[in-house]
């Protein structure tokens, strides 16, 4: 009969399959599993466990063990034994489940524990120890940590501005930057948002959303507004995250930028626009790093050029660089100097160079604004030669002025002597005939000074009316040469004449024309010493169509240095303190002067000292039209009714006495008033009237006769010692046709009575 197993039997077997299955379970488990009774003995220890504290054979060197006995084994695999036995046994004496229990192992690994009750039919059947090695979560949570520590340090730390957004673009978190730049707390940033700080005005955003968008990446300069209001524009970058959990917005102020560009715009337009040249040089070597069109265009170096020269290439080779000491100057404050440099082509020009130094992109650079100042040179030259010539001028008035003090008392002496000797001596006697002509020598001597004084003024000013008409020049100089003949007499010089064959016709004023052969003939007799010669020579250049007048002596001759102002006023050769040559300098400046109102020129040369001198006198020609007959001129005299006022009695009894000798009707008064009277009765056809009257002056009488119509139709002469260019335009206004300086000559006064209708 079969033996059927009993129901306690079935039971235990199928308690241990159950087991089995369970520790099969347990064994490949990757974490540690230990199994301890209720009476505290180590029933089951996987292979997981024995990795973890070092074991080789769980079964040999766990199992069957108390709970002592497996933490005595145990104990040296923790990084703090003591630490660990206690609370080990802590553990295994609470009844109840305990979980995350974290003990630290010796190599860095953390175990966690979990130790849980295990029932069997209801009833305690003893603790499940799992041990899980946590130190690679540890590892990554540290990681974690310093990633987050970093993370923040970045994104507090950055210059810029950062936002980081949400997907629905919600602000959660601001660094100390985006703060700073809005003037707002971190909350107000996280409250207010992104669009709470962006300048919608800006038309930029609505093309920066639409690409953000499309990509999920922007890069763009914007418009934002600060807390206080004020507006600025930031340089954007918006980054969404992978996951799309968030992203970052990057904020970077460009408002100091934006200036910079500005100003370097407004650089380059004054660079481009300014006609100085402006260089930026490396300091290190004087290379050229960059220069503007005015460079260029100052060097003849095209921009590739340029930038392959150093300064030392534009330099001239004559010029020396910066030293030391002035390139410390220049870095420090900058620097003004002068200097030379040089084209392209070789040819140099003066500039004047202002430097400073920069750092410019981290290199050491010395800007140079460099102007060409050739045309202020030029005019400091210049002036610097006037100013000579206006000390020379000023030497050469104080020598005039001291030689007119001179020459007016070299005559008066002569003159008082001789009035003695004809009160003293018989009427037409020969003293008496001696006396006359010294004074009437004198006179004119006087005359032609104060002559020439007044002509000179007159030809700066160009005041001087020329009465021109058609002249020989054959028959003019002849006559002239005759009225100097006595000159040269008594100086004992010979005087040639050497005419031209024909008449040589020139359109001129003949006795201007006559007085410049006069001051030559007359500065030739006084510089030639007794034996010498003088010749003058007349001749036609048909092909110049210039008449030409030379006149060449043997005379004392001139220094080089002479040659060259002789024609300027007040110039004499003789400067010895007896002035025994005479004369004020003035008659080749009044040659000089008379020859060019007529379109001529007069030139002067000389081989040196005791070599003689020459001059050459140059005019246009006559034309068929200066040929013509003129109209008005004549010279036939005629009897004329004179009145003369004048307040000096004895100037005007005597200028009576001589109209008297030429058969004129001649009246006298000695002021205005009577001038007037006289005149109403006489009816006189020409009045010679003095400027400097008392009471009613010469204007007012003039003035006078042309209110009146009985006396509007007189011929009113100017008859005065003020002889200055306005004098006579005060005169002509006042109704004078003629204007005499004093003393008058008398072949002039004779010339206007002649011409009056």
């Amino acid at each position: 009969m079969n033996e059927r197993a009993s129901p306690w039997k079935q039971a235990e077997s199928v308690q241990r399959t159950t087991l089995q299955r369970f520790y099969s379970v347990l064994s490949s488990m990757y974490s540690g599993v230990l199994l301890v009774t209720d009476d505290g003995r180590v029933e089951f220890v996987n292979q997981a466990l024995c990795t973890y504290f070092g074991l080789q054979d769980a079964s040999s060197d766990l199992v069957g063990l108390t709970s002592n006995e497996m933490i005595a084994k145990i104990k040296s695999a923790y990084l703090h034994p003591d630490e660990a036995v206690a609370r080990i046994r802590e553990i295994l004496a609470i009844g109840q489940p305990v979980k995350g229990e974290e003990i630290a192992m010796r190599g860095g690994g953390t175990c966690l524990r979990d130790f849980v009750p295990l029932r069997v039919d209801g009833k305690p059947y003893g603790r499940l120890w799992i041990h899980l090695d946590i130190s690679e979560r540890k590892q990554a949570e540290v990681a974690l940590r310093q990633s987050e520590t970093r993370y923040r340090a970045l994104f507090d730390g950055s210059i810029d501005a950062i936002f980081a957004t949400a997907p629905d673009g919600r602000v959660f978190a601001a660094n100390r930057a985006a703060c700073q730049t809005f003037g707002m707390t971190e909350e107000e940033l996280v409250r207010v948002g992104r669009d709470g700080v962006t300048d919608w005005s800006d038309p930029r955003h609505g093309a920066a959303l639409a690409e953000r968008a499309r990509t999920g990446h922007l890069r763009h300069e914007l418009g934002y507004v600060r807390k206080d209001g004020t507006k600025f524009t930031a340089e954007v970058s918006s980054v969404i995250l992978p996951d799309r959990t968030s992203s970052f917005v990057i904020l970077r102020d460009i408002t100091e930028r934006e200036q910079t560009e500005e100003v370097l715009r407004r650089y380059e337009l004054l660079a481009s626009h300014t006609r100085d040249i402006v260089l930026f040089m490396r300091r290190e070597d004087g290379r050229i790093l960059e220069a503007n069109a005015a460079a260029y265009c100052a060097y003849g170096y095209s921009r590739e050029e340029m930038l392959s020269l150093s300064i030392r290439d534009l330099r001239a080779p004559s010029t020396r660089p910066l030293s030391d000491e002035q390139m410390a100057i220049a870095d420090a404050r900058g620097i003004l100097f002068e200097t030379v440099h040089q084209r392209k082509d070789g040819s140099t020009f003066p500039v004047e160079v202002s430097s400073s130094g920069a750092t410019i992109d981290g290199t050491r650079t010395l800007i140079s604004v460099v102007r060409d100042i050739t045309e202020r040179k030029r005019t400091e030259d210049a002036l610097r030669e006037a100013n000579l010539e206006l000390a020379e001028a000023d030497h050469r008035k104080n020598e005039f002025l001291a030689v007119l003090s001179h020459e007016l008392r070299n005559p008066l002496a002569p003159i008082r002597n001789s009035t003695y000797i004809l009160e003293h001596s018989p009427p037409g006697g020969e003293q008496a005939k001696r006396a006359l002509a010294v004074i009437d020598r004198q006179a004119g001597q006087l005359a032609r000074l104060v002559d020439d004084l007044l002509d000179v003024t007159r030809i700066t000013r160009n005041k001087i009316q020329l009465q021109r008409q058609t002249v020989d020049l054959n028959e003019l100089v002849r006559h002239t040469l005759e009225d100097q003949r006595s000159l040269f007499e008594r100086a004992q010089v010979h005087l040639e004449l050497l005419a031209a064959p024909r008449a040589v016709l020139v359109d001129a004023d003949p006795n201007r024309l006559a007085q410049v052969i006069g001051n030559l003939l007359q500065n030739s007799a006084k510089f030639t010493g007794s034996g010498g010669r003088t010749r003058i020579t007349i001749r036609a250049d048909a092909t110049a169509k210039r008449a030409v007048i030379e006149v060449v002596d043997t005379g004392v001759g001139m220094a080089p240095d002479m040659v060259s102002r002789l024609f300027q006023p007040f110039s004499q050769a003789d400067a010895t303190l007896d002035r025994s040559k005479g004369g004020l300098g003035l008659g080749l400046a009044l040659a000089k002067g008379l020859v060019e109102l007529h379109g001529g020129t007069i030139t002067a040369a000389s081989a040196g000292l005791g070599q003689g001198a020459q001059f050459v006198v140059r005019l246009p020609l006559a034309t068929d039209e200066a040929l013509a007959p003129r109209s008005g001129e004549h010279t036939a005299r005629a009897r004329r009714r004179v009145l003369i006022i004048e307040d000096n009695v004895d100037a005007a009894d005597s200028l009576r006495d001589v109209l008297a000798v030429g058969e004129h009707e001649v009246e006298v008064a000695y002021n205005g008033p009577q001038g007037i009277a006289k005149a109403q009765k006489f009816l006189p056809e020409v009045v010679l009237c003095d400027i400097g009257l008392p009471g009613m002056d010469g204007y007012q009488v003039a003035r006078a006769f042309r209110a009146e119509s009985a006396l509007r139709g007189a011929f009113l002469v100017a008859l005065t010692g003020y002889a200055l260019p306005e004098d006579l335009e005060r005169a002509q206004a006042a109704g004078f046709k003629r204007h005499l300086a004093k003393p008058p000559s008398l072949e002039k006064l004779m010339e206007i009575l002649a011409e009056v209708p």
